[in-house]
């Protein structure tokens, strides 16, 4: 769009140059300035409307994500929450907060059996850690079975 704009300032220039040059017969100067005050006012008005709309949209697509962001942190912070005090897990506040997981508690219990593996090849986890996070994941995953 801001191209757009600065392609009409320049027509508009280009206009009023080709109508000096073109003309040997006396032009009318007041015409002429009319004529530029109106293409350059087109075009800073749609250069003026194309940055607004610009930063409107910015403005949204990081609104949007700092409400994403903080609605995940509280879900998270809620889970925890319900985690220590069971009785508060009746409520069910992070499961409204955070939108529901959309795989299935198996593709869940696959992927954290891959991460919890190439951590412990990478040496993240000791030996006795990784048993008891996969003891913990195999107990999960026998939940659903």
């Amino acid at each position: 769009m801001i191209l757009a704009g600065a392609s009409l300032l320049c027509f508009g220039f280009a206009t009023i140059v080709s109508t000096l040059i073109a003309y040997s017969d006396p032009v009318n100067p007041l015409g002429l300035l009319l004529l530029a005050i109106v293409l350059f006012t087109l075009a800073g008005l749609f250069c003026v409307l194309s940055l607004t709309w610009y930063l409107v949209q910015w403005t949204l697509s990081v609104a949007t994500m700092g409400v994403r962001k903080g609605r995940y942190r509280l879900g998270k912070w809620f889970e925890e929450f319900e985690e220590e005090y069971s009785t508060i897990r009746i409520i069910g506040l992070s499961t409204a907060i955070t939108p529901p997981d959309p795989r299935s508690p198996q593709e869940r219990a696959a992927e954290s059996l891959t991460e919890v593996r190439t951590r412990y090849v990478d040496g993240h986890l000791t030996e006795r850690e990784f048993e008891e996070e996969l003891t913990t994941l195999l107990e999960v995953e026998s939940e659903f079975k």
